[in-house]
């Protein structure tokens, strides 16, 4: 489409006059029609189309004039050329005039000497030929950018073509407006900015996006569709976004955002086949990953069992880029409650996980990730990365296994590290094996290792007292203890006044006949609530 600016620079409107809604010659057109009948909108309908009247359906009552021009405006009809000179209309009427400044709807004029089928053959030609060269144009973006697929290129390679094709910076987005690829072209505003930094929308914007109902339109339509600016937010420009469709399911959003040239109907024509070239490469790179963690789960099957290596592991290995004789450890990730370990779940640990190791496993366990990482990599500075940056993940390390052969001792002892801390630990998220010291001891401890130990008994009698929902004896013992006996500290921690903690204890040692102010009593009865914690959410597991 083109604007009525454009169209009034052909030679066949060279006498044409624009007598009103000078303001609205940025309107595109799409199409023109020649209508001479008083109800124009349900002749041409609606949008972006040009009106071309003898000016004799234009009625004489002043309040009909005013609606006729206020129609053809809401309707969103580009203009209005009206023949004048001739057998029905001298000038346009003062009430049309002031109707079309007010909606900014332009009234154009040409003397009755220009035929009516020249206009409309300068039109349609203009319009033919513009559509030929926006087709033209479309087929070579999309032929370039299926090439891209081709040549086994991937979404960044996609977002970088289009933004030099296009002139405008891209991003494309996994359905949780997490950034998968960009390219930037020119000044970009600050949301985006914020965006590619943080690799993912901030929540702020994405919680706006969402109560504008933009992905609700997009998911329904599954069409491109036009975000104005939203200054406020930091979206400074318009953008235009296309849903990534396989299936009639969304896999990601691509996005144009406009420089100075505003967005058009060729950004519109060549998002739809961007795409579909990015639902392509999703499609590979999904068939890819699903492949690579069958092999992956077979894999660490094998490493992980009991069971005598095949053969075939050593192969597996290799075309995984694993060296069975590198030193590895495990890391166990255990995710937030109502987190599966799915796919997408992990795509958003991997681009972390990437900045510490390329060569690094990532594979759904039972309920959790098991990763296993070569030997040279800061597991402890990677751990801290991944909590801080997924709330509610824990993590269990184990040590170094000397070989990839040795795998499932490493996999036990993270396994164990992450059991025992999230059995005694409710504020920490990283628990490392080689950490645990004695409390290895006391987690391989029988149950019944505990029958006739009084401490131990007097453990499971304030556990009692506790379910009674009595004063939390259990608890602010542990917390005592865990303190060195610091009356100041455990007050603080437990959230009580001093006075409180001072009558709890001498509950605690009434009940269980003991002195808290003895050494060996305090480290019994410490080893013991530990003891207690571990094999009660041991006999959890089992039940």
């Amino acid at each position: 489409m083109f604007t009525l600016r454009d169209l009034l620079n052909n030679p066949i409107f060279s006498t044409a006059k624009i007598v009103a809604g000078e303001g609205g010659l940025s309107h595109m057109v799409k199409w023109s029609h020649i209508v001479d009948l008083p109800d124009v909108v349900s002749v041409a309908g609606e949008g972006p189309q040009l009106i071309i009247t003898t000016g004799q359906a234009i009625p004489a009552d002043t309040a009909a004039q005013e609606k006729f021009i206020s129609d053809m405006a809401r309707a969103g009809l580009s203009g209005i050329i009206v023949s004048v000179g001739g057998n029905f209309l001298q000038e346009i009427p003062q009430p049309m005039i002031d109707a079309a400044n007010r909606f900014d709807f332009p009234i154009i004029t040409v003397p009755s000497e220009v035929r009516f089928i020249e206009i409309t053959r300068t039109i349609h030609e203009q319009l033919v030929s513009e559509q030929y060269a926006l087709l033209k144009r479309s087929d070579h973006i999309h032929q370039t950018l299926v090439q891209i697929v081709l040549e086994g290129g991937g979404l960044q390679d996609l977002a970088k073509a289009l933004a030099q094709l296009v002139n405008r910076s891209v991003t494309i987005e996994d359905p949780d407006l997490n950034v998968l690829a960009s390219a930037e072209f020119g000044e970009v505003d600050p949301a985006r900015q914020q965006s590619i930094k943080r690799g993912g929308t901030p929540a702020f914007i994405r919680e706006f996006v969402r109560e504008q109902g933009i992905l609700d339109r997009l998911n329904q339509s599954l069409k491109p569709t036009k975000v104005r600016a939203f200054p406020e937010h930091g979206m400074t420009k318009e953008r235009i976004v296309a849903p990534i469709v396989v299936e009639r399911k969304v896999y990601g959003y691509l996005w144009l955002i406009a420089t100075d040239e505003p967005l058009d109907e060729s950004d519109t024509m060549t998002i739809e086949r961007a795409a579909i070239v990015a639902a392509l490469i999703m499609l590979k790179e999904d068939a890819i990953r699903q492949t690579e963690a069958r092999l992956q789960a077979d894999v660490i099957s094998q490493l992980l069992s009991d069971e005598p290596h095949s053969l075939a592991l050593a192969d597996k290995a290799n075309r995984l880029g694993l060296d069975l004789q590198q030193a590895q450890r495990v890391m166990l990730l255990h995710l937030p409650v109502d987190t599966l370990p799915s796919l997408r779940t992990a795509d958003k640990l991997r681009p972390l996980i990437r900045q510490y190791t390329t060569r690094a496993i990532l594979q759904p366990l039972g309920g959790n990730f098991i990763l296993i990482l070569p030997d040279e990599v800061d597991e402890k500075h990677l751990a801290e990365s991944l909590v801080s940056t997924f709330n509610g993940l824990k993590i269990g390390i184990g040590n170094v296994a000397p070989t990839l052969m040795d795998l499932s001792e490493s996999y036990r002892q993270a396994k164990e590290a992450l059991e025992v801390g999230e059995a005694l630990s409710t504020s920490e998220s990283i628990f490392r094996f080689a950490d645990l010291g004695f409390l290895h001891w006391l987690y391989l401890l029988p149950t019944k290792a505990g029958n006739g130990n009084r401490y131990a008994d007097q453990v499971r009698l304030l556990a009692t007292e506790e379910r009674a929902e009595r004063a939390q004896l259990l608890r602010t013992l542990e917390v005592f203890l865990d303190y060195g006996g610091n009356a100041a500290e455990t007050a603080r921690e437990l959230h009580i006044h001093r006075n409180t903690l001072a009558y709890r204890v001498k509950q605690i040692e009434t009940l269980c006949g003991v002195s808290l102010n003895d050494p060996q009593v305090r480290v019994n009865l410490q080893i013991a609530i530990k003891a207690y914690r571990l094999m009660k959410r041991n006999s959890e597991e089992e039940a």
